[in-house]
């Protein structure tokens, strides 16, 4: 007797895989090189699949995470506003750490057992997109004004100012009336740093990259600048390849 193979998807192959084995045996954060931690989450309810990610200066850095989970009923409204860490293996072996919030929570759709959810994660300059005011400020430099507004969004948002700013006529020098009209603090503070000649970039506070417990302040925070020279390298250039930077990879 002659018996007939039946093919079998791999969706539905990888579905039954993880109901007998459960989805964190077939992707932890051992075999992948790349892995998420969510506040309060327990870290295998929601496993990252893949992600995609822009990072600007003068501009918010925003990452796409899709996730893989067993639950097709995830409470995706409780995860807004919640801080996480996007972990990304480097070659040579270190770990490079994208911290931020949790601003858009989407179901993407389910398969067998396996759900799928988009995460967008953003840091914490991203709250002050959120807010929009009509005010005048007299009398009062830009650093004042910046810091006053940035002030409002701690513990979300940590700055730390270039000492070259010091002496920057743009950045200290009093202003007699500015205007905020129908703009986002966001807006607006782009506006004053574009006006004085200083730039902005998101940078992780901490280069040791641990598993340190998250809490309510940001993992990273904006750096304020007026001489790019000056600017530190980035932690994952400078470590990759065990300190020979990033490949060079053509043009």
């Amino acid at each position: 007797m002659l018996s007939t193979p039946v093919s079998v998807p791999g969706a539905q192959v990888l579905s039954a895989l993880s109901t007998q084995l459960g989805l964190p045996a077939l992707l932890t954060a051992d075999t992948r090189l790349y892995d998420l931690d969510i506040e309060r989450l327990d870290a295998a309810s929601l496993l990252l699949e893949s992600f995609a990610g822009v990072e600007q200066l003068d501009g918010l850095s925003v990452f796409e995470l899709i996730c893989l989970s067993t639950d097709a009923y995830l409470d995706l409204s409780s995860l807004l506003g919640r801080q996480a860490r996007l972990w990304i293996s480097l070659p040579d072996g270190s770990r490079q750490r994208r911290s931020g919030y949790i601003a858009d929570a989407a179901f993407l759709g389910a398969d067998g057992g396996l759900t799928r959810y988009n995460l967008t994660l953003v840091p914490g300059l991203w709250f002050a997109h959120q807010h929009q005011h009509s005010r005048v400020f007299q009398h009062k430099s830009t650093q004042l004004i910046v810091e006053a507004i940035l002030a409002d969004y701690a513990p979300h948002v940590a700055w730390r100012v270039s000492p070259e700013l010091a002496d920057w006529p743009g950045w200290i020098t009093d202003h007699p009336y500015r205007v905020q009209y129908r703009e986002t603090d966001y807006q607006f503070i782009r506006r004053l740093l574009s006006e004085a000649g200083v730039a902005f970039r998101i940078e992780e506070l901490s280069d040791d990259n641990t598993d340190s417990p998250l809490t309510d302040a940001c993992g990273h925070q904006l750096a304020l600048f007026a001489h790019s020279r000056l600017v530190p390298e980035d932690w994952a250039s400078a470590h990759s390849l065990g300190g020979q930077g990033i490949r060079y990879h053509g043009s």
